[in-house]
Parts: C-alpha cells; structure tokens; sequence
C-alpha cells in the first residue's frame, strides 16, 4: 500500500479511534487532571505507572475490594457500576480516553487501605495507565508546582462532579413528586 493511501486511511478514522495512536503522554497531556503540569512531570509520572490492558467485558476491580491506585485511560472504555440496595448493579457512568477514575480513595484514608466505592470493566479492549497511589504522592511531595496543579484541577473535577449530582438529585425529586 502507498504511504500516500496509509496515510489518508489514518486521516479518516474517527476521533474516538485516534487514541489508538496516541502516546501515553498525549492522552496524559490533554487529560485535565494535569492541566499545567510540566514535560519533565508528566515523563515521571509515566515512568512510574504501569500499563494495563483490558479485553472487553473484563473487570478492573469490583466494589469494596481494597484501593491502592487510580486509573487513566488510554483508548478504550470503561464503565463505573455501583451495587444498589437492592442487590442489583447500577451503571454510574461510561468513561473514554483522556479521563481517570479510582482517585477517590486516594483521599479518603481513615484506615491503611481505603476500600473501592464502585466497580470498573472495560467496555471494549482498553489500554490504562495505573498510578500507585503511594508512587504518586511521593511524586507530589518532591513536585510543588505539580501538586499545586493537580490538588487544583482534581478540586475543579471533584466541584463538577458535585454540581452535576446536585442536578440529578434536584431532577430526581421532581420526577418523585410527580409520581404522588
């Protein structure tokens, strides 16, 4: 095949399919996690995580089973389930390149070892970055500038993430008084 042909064949694909493509510290550098971090910063960061690659259907980790690191996403998706009261699994949300999940244990450490709140399985063949918890504020501590940054864009997140619960749960008291 012409590298001419190649190369058109690569302009074509989808955006979602890019991330195939792309190297790790791509999709770290445009993750928002590490808005304002450094080259040198995201090329350690990168050293000390590991790769993990998931087949499609296949579980990261399972709600209540113990928490040690946190999980950026490649290519692939993945999904966040949460056990209901009633025994059945709820879907949280589905998760594509460039976004993280698993950090809240991070900081929520009463004991040793926090225990998981969700339960995370790829949805299609993924590759993840996995940050060890212990590895990476180590890093944070030796790092200011990018702890600055990162306590500040995960702040950000995390007020997102409350705002828009507050939007479901307006919506869902809504729906509830319609129904009596």
């Amino acid at each position: 095949m012409p590298l001419r042909n190649f190369c058109r064949g690569v302009v074509r694909i989808k955006a979602e399919r890019y991330s195939e493509f792309m190297p790790t510290q791509d999709v770290l550098r445009k993750s928002p996690l590490f808005n304002g971090w450094k080259e040198s910063d995201l090329s350690t960061l990168e050293e000390f995580s590991k790769s993990r690659g998931l087949s499609a259907g296949e579980t990261l980790f399972h709600e209540g089973e113990e928490a040690d690191s946190f999980y950026i996403i490649v290519s692939g998706t993945m999904q966040v389930k949460k056990n209901t009261r009633n025994g059945n699994e709820e879907a949280l949300t589905t998760l594509g390149t460039g976004t993280f999940f698993g950090e809240l244990s991070m900081f929520h450490k009463e004991t040793a070892t926090e225990k998981r709140s969700a339960t995370a399985h790829a949805m299609e063949t993924s590759k993840l970055l996995e940050v060890p918890y212990q590895d990476f504020e180590t890093f944070l501590e030796k790092s200011p500038d990018a702890a600055r940054h990162f306590y500040k864009n995960i702040a950000i997140h995390l007020a997102s993430r409350i705002r828009q619960t507050s939007e479901d749960l307006a919506g869902l008291r809504a729906l509830k008084l319609r129904h009596f």
